[in-house]
């Protein structure tokens, strides 16, 4: 398993609170509507339950 995500997983089970952050640019701007992909990863990090916050600063040009 990748260092970072074992990382994440591990503050996940031990409820420690974490703030995820996606940037970029138009893989990660909202340009269509329904499901993004960052939309699917913070359901799946869900089971987990809410000690995690997902904040999405993308912006395509």
């Amino acid at each position: 398993m990748n260092d970072v995500i074992g990382q994440m997983v591990e503050r996940f089970k031990n409820g420690k609170r974490t703030r995820i952050l996606a940037f970029g640019s138009s893989n990660t701007d909202r340009l269509l509507p329904g499901m993004h992909w960052f939309d699917c990863f913070e359901l799946a990090v869900r089971k987990y339950g809410r000690v995690h916050t997902c904040i999405n600063t993308g912006q395509s040009r």
